[in-house]
């Protein structure tokens, strides 16, 4: 279910933005898919029983998915499958039993570098609610860590004010825990072409309506 209203939520807030002028409505309710989406990473990346292809798959829809992106929002930063992969990536390195601790250090350096180095999309806002998630156990944290987040985020990086709707992502995590873990199971991998598919039919109808 949390998987279908991640979906569901990122594909309205699409549509506000490309097809409604920023329908505020559509875009308000899209705010909820980024902590959920960002929490299935951190399921992943716990769960999956072959990390190494897990990231394969996230890095293939985000580079098939990028020039679409880039076309349909008229935008230069990376997709937010790179976002989180470099999430995934993070947290594995931080997680690892058998790396010490100076080449975590090296490695979190240089993908830090990265993120600083090149634009992605929610880059650090996302990489704070998959640390949340990857790293507390207790649900209320979650939430509070998650507001506390947000709220410096519309007023420092001028996010707008609609994004405390993604608090509803994180209540609904906490409300209804992703127990069945379906990631690994190969008849389920077609859903990652949903965020590359959604956004080309999108790209078709402007299209077709300029």
């Amino acid at each position: 279910m949390l998987e279908i209203i991640a979906y569901v939520t990122m594909v309205l807030d699409h549509i506000g933005k490309v097809l409604l002028n920023d329908s505020l409505l559509l875009r308000g309710i899209g705010r909820i898919s980024l902590p959920l989406f960002t929490y299935f990473i951190v399921r992943g990346v716990k769960f999956t029983t072959n990390y190494n292809k897990y990231c394969a798959r996230l890095l293939a829809v985000a580079i098939i998915s990028q020039p679409i992106y880039m076309k349909l929002f008229d935008i230069n930063c990376l997709n937010i499958c790179f976002t989180l992969l470099l999430c995934a990536l993070i947290l594995k390195t931080i997680t690892a039993s058998g790396l010490s601790f100076i080449k975590k250090c090296i490695i979190l350096q240089g993908i830090l570098i990265i993120m600083v180095a090149i634009e992605f999309e929610y880059e650090l806002y996302a990489l704070l609610l998959a640390l949340t998630f990857g790293l507390l156990n207790e649900k209320v944290v979650w939430i509070l860590l998650h507001c506390t987040v947000t709220i410096l985020f519309i007023y420092i990086f001028q996010y707008p004010p609609i994004q405390i709707l993604s608090m509803i992502g994180t209540i609904l995590v906490c409300i209804k825990p992703y127990d069945t873990w379906i990631h690994a199971n190969r008849k389920y991998r077609a859903k990652y072409l949903i965020y590359p598919l959604h956004m080309l039919i999108l790209l078709l109808i402007t299209e077709l309506l300029s």
